[in-house]
C-alpha cells in the first residue's frame, strides 16, 4: 500500500507504480497477497496452486516465469534474537511501508550497498544512526570503473547515500563486522570487530540492524524440476539458467535474484528477455 505517515513515495516506489500500471494495461491479471505452495510440471504444462487472504488459486500454464527474488540472511551472532535487533530488509520495510524507523539510536552492520542506503533513509526520518559497520572496504579498481560506465545512475545513488551519511556525521566503519549484541531484556548495545586486526569496539545503542547478504529463493524452481548448481564466486546454491532466464526445463524461465543475485536492473532486463523467450 505504499508509504505511511508524512513520508511520500520515493523514486523506487514511483517506478514500481509505473511498472504495475504498465502490467495492468497490457491485460495481465495481478493477484496480490498470494503464496504459491504447490507447483508441478506434467505433459500438458504446469500447475500452480496458491493460498491468499480471501481466496486460493489453481492455475494452469504453458510457460512459467519465476521471479520470487531472494531472501535475506540475518547476522547470527550472540544476542541476535533480542527485541530491538532486526535485519536490514525488516528496517527498510518499516521505513517504506509505514514511514517509521526502529526505535532510539540505531547501529547498522552489513555487507553491501543496502547498509549505506538504509543510513540515508533513516537520516531522512531524523533518526540518530550511531554508525554503519561495513564488512567490505571501498576501492577504486577495474571493476569499479566498469560499474561506473555500465550503471552510472547506480554509482550516483551510492554517492548520494554516502553524502547523506557524511552530512549527518554518521561514522562509516569499513572492514568491521558485528560480533555480539548485548542487553538484558532488549538491545542495549553491540560489539564490533575489525576484521584485519581483531580489535573490538563496544557501542551503546537501542536498535541493531544487521544483514549478512542474500540468497536466491529457489523453492518453486526446484518444485518444477530445475536443477541447481553452485555459484563459483559466492558458493551459493542457485537454479541453473542462462543469462536470458532460460532453464533446462522447457517452458520455465527465471528472472532476477531468484536465479542468482544481480539486483533490480538486471532483473528488469531478464524479465524482458524471459518474456520474449
Amino acid at each position: 500500500d505504499g508509504f505511511r505517515g508524512e513520508a511520500g513515495p520515493d523514486r523506487q516506489h514511483r517506478r514500481g507504480d509505473d511498472l504495475r500500471a504498465r502490467a495492468v494495461s497490457s491485460g495481465a491479471r495481478i493477484f496480490s497477497s498470494q503464496i504459491v505452495w504447490f507447483a508441478r510440471a506434467d505433459d500438458s504444462g504446469f500447475e500452480l496452486r496458491s493460498i491468499g487472504i480471501t481466496q486460493g488459486l489453481r492455475l494452469r500454464a504453458r510457460a512459467v516465469i519465476i521471479a520470487t527474488g531472494a531472501y535475506e540472511y540475518p547476522a547470527i551472532v550472540p544476542g541476535w534474537t533480542l527485541p530491538g535487533a532486526m535485519t536490514i530488509g525488516a528496517a527498510q520495510t518499516l521505513i517504506r511501508r509505514y514511514g517509521v524507523a526502529p526505535g532510539g539510536q540505531v547501529l547498522i552492520a552489513g555487507h553491501g550497498p543496502l547498509g549505506l542506503q538504509l543510513v540515508a533513509e533513516l537520516v531522512a526520518l531524523n533518526t540518530n544512526v550511531v554508525a554503519l559497520a561495513e564488512r567490505g572496504r571501498p576501492g577504486i579498481g577495474p571493476a569499479a570503473v566498469a560499474a561506473a560506465i555500465a550503471a552510472p545512475r547506480l554509482i550516483a545513488d551510492g554517492a548520494r547515500y554516502r553524502f547523506a551519511a557524511f552530512r549527518a556525521r554518521v561514522p562509516v566503519l569499513s572492514g568491521w563486522e558485528l560480533c555480539t549484541i548485548f542487553g538484558k531484556d532488549r538491545v542495549e548495545g553491540a560489539e564490533l570487530r575489525q576484521i584485519a586486526t581483531g580489535q573490538i569496539r563496544r557501542m551503546e545503542t537501542d536498535s541493531v540492524v544487521a544483514g549478512d547478504g542474500f540468497a536466491p529463493q529457489l523453492e518453486l524452481a526446484r518444485l518444477l524440476g530445475v536443477p541447481v548448481v553452485t555459484a563459483p564466486a559466492s558458493g551459493q546454491i542457485q537454479p541453473e539458467r542462462t543469462f536470458d532466464g532460460r532453464t533446462p526445463v522447457d517452458g520455465v524461465w527465471i528472472a532476477g535474484d531468484a536465479g542468482g543475485l544481480g539486483g533490480a536492473e538486471v532483473a528488469l532486463y531478464q524479465g524482458d528477455l524471459s518474456a520474449m523467450g
